[in-house]
């Protein structure tokens, strides 16, 4: 793990749709400063519900690489029974 990765926020769990949704903005710029990378997604990270305002499905990951080390980290979200979080894998 490197110095970028030790600023990282993690969730050990989401207590609310807001957190997950806020989460998701964290990982996107995360993505964006060119540090990161995701690797690895269920769909993408600005289309986690449909056209309807349902999710797009009853479980959704996004996995996040660290450009300089290596490290990955995962936020996952099982929107069918509640729950999930974004930690180191």
């Amino acid at each position: 793990m490197c110095y970028n990765c030790n600023d990282i926020t993690l969730r050990d769990s989401f207590y609310s749709l807001q957190d997950y949704l806020n989460c998701l903005e964290y990982i996107a710029e995360l993505n964006s400063n060119g540090n990161y990378e995701i690797i690895e997604k269920t769909c993408s990270i600005d289309k986690v519900k449909n056209s309807n305002g349902c999710w797009v499905c009853d479980t959704i990951s996004h996995v996040l690489e660290c450009k300089k080390c290596g490290q990955k980290f995962k936020c996952f979200a099982d929107t069918y029974h509640g729950g999930g979080s974004f930690n180191r894998i």
